[in-house]
């Protein structure tokens, strides 16, 4: 369903985050390339090798996937090696993220970035950002 989607199938230069999210190509590249999608990179530099395996992606649309939309949202991803050997993942649908498993990957991935105690200031500060006038503080605190 994805496929029709504005910026889903995009595997051209990616300049934003938000070309990166919405790139299924990207997506795909990133993740057999790295091993797993906990690492991906949104944002430019990419690898080269993350942008020329993008090249050889091809979004296609599936019949059943679309017909079970929008109960479910699965997604099915082939990959054809130059020897001709084939694997297959499928993910029949996906399922939202708990609010502790959002609460933990947020401080993982902000803590990479930004190291724990910078982190724990920053989470402190969104669980408590109806008490701010402004989001300025916590737009200061990530430069």
């Amino acid at each position: 369903q994805a496929k029709n989607y504005p910026g889903c199938d995009y595997k051209g230069e990616i300049l934003t985050p938000v070309q990166g999210i919405m790139s299924i190509p990207l997506g795909v590249a990133s993740t057999l390339v790295l091993g797993d999608s906990s690492h991906i990179r949104w944002e430019p530099p990419f690898t080269q090798g993350i942008t020329n395996l993008m090249e050889c992606c091809q979004v296609k649309e599936s019949e059943k996937l679309t017909k079970e939309a929008p109960e479910k949202q699965g997604a099915e991803v082939y990959v054809r090696m130059k020897s001709g050997e084939e694997y297959v993942s499928a993910l029949p649908d996906v399922v939202p993220l708990t609010d502790e498993q959002v609460i933990e990957r947020f401080s993982r991935r902000a803590s990479e970035r930004l190291g724990d105690i910078r982190m724990k200031k920053m989470r402190d500060m969104i669980w408590h950002l109806e008490e701010f006038e402004s989001i300025h503080p916590l737009i200061g605190f990530l430069q």
